[in-house]
């Protein structure tokens, strides 16, 4: 198959203005001016989360996962996640809001390489899950050990998945299945105890219902930076499409984000899965 690189060779001998061929000093040079605005892109974006916080006071996530600890969650409009998670909710929500903050930052020491927490911390998207106390932090370091040869990390995946479903985790998913063959039982297994906890506990009418009203709803949010907001669900084809080619060439940051009806901005910490190292558990066991 024809890449990309060949076809822009290609073009640029039959026409040599269409696709300049860059010299590896101006390549350089664009890819410092690339990195450089997305710093200065995050360092703005840090700076309105803080703002926002100190007059808010943040939480808007965690005061939907606080009400989702009484009664029928889903009496609390803004909790999508299983029954199951609630009852776990139920054992964190006590401790408060700033140790739960506190534990986003605690989290990211798992990380490997080292540089990749800092990484994280200079990355927007992460201060604006901190400040509403949502899990995309948890979700993405995760995703990042799994892909990265961790099997614990595998299977933390896979519970996050069922626990507190959402299309931004398709991608990874499909990987790991895909690539660790040994976790595909184990997925299994995890499915099936938690589909009969959920049946156990009589929400499980209740949490597709609101699965389903949450996509309908959150595709025309102000916040949602995806076509979705102006086209609808018709994005959904397009986006999955776009993120199943991408999941197979091993583009996972960009695939999770595109998989998602809507787009939010905490969503943008996934990301940085493009940064990952691609090494499978299996792969360090057969010593690739």
């Amino acid at each position: 198959m024809i890449g990309l690189a060949e076809v822009s060779r290609a073009l640029a001998r039959r026409w040599p203005l269409a696709v300049p061929e860059f010299s590896p000093a101006t390549r350089n040079r664009l890819k410092f001016a690339a990195w450089a605005a997305v710093g200065i892109w995050s360092a703005y974006g840090i700076l309105e989360v803080v703002r926002f916080w100190h007059f808010s006071g943040g939480g808007a996530d965690w005061a939907n996962l606080a009400g989702a600890t009484h009664g029928n969650p889903y009496d609390t409009l803004g909790f999508r996640w299983s029954p199951i998670a609630a009852w776990l909710l139920a054992l964190i929500v006590p401790f408060g809001l700033p140790l739960w903050q506190i534990s986003h930052f605690v989290v990211l020491a798992l990380l490997r390489p080292r540089w990749m927490a800092l990484a994280v911390l200079a990355w927007w998207p992460f201060w604006h899950d901190v400040m509403n106390g949502n899990v995309l932090t948890f979700v993405f370091v995760a995703a990042w050990l799994a892909i990265t040869g961790s099997r614990p990390a595998t299977l933390a995946f896979y519970t996050l998945v069922v626990l507190m479903p959402r299309p931004l985790m398709l991608p990874v998913t499909a990987w790991l299945l895909w690539n660790e063959p040994w976790s595909r039982r184990w997925f299994i297994a995890i499915v099936a105890a938690h589909l009969g906890l959920v049946l156990a506990s009589g929400l499980g009418g209740d949490w597709l219902h609101r699965l389903l009203e949450t996509s309908a709803a959150e595709v025309h949010h102000p916040w949602n930076w995806l076509p979705s907001r102006w086209i609808g669900l018709a994005w959904i084809p397009v986006g999955l499409a776009c993120a199943a080619w991408l999941t197979r060439r091993g583009r996972l940051g960009f695939a999770s984000v595109l998989a998602s009806p809507y787009l939010f901005p905490d969503y943008l910490l996934l990301v940085l899965l493009e940064l990952a190292p691609r090494q499978t558990p299996s792969a360090i066991a057969n010593g690739e």
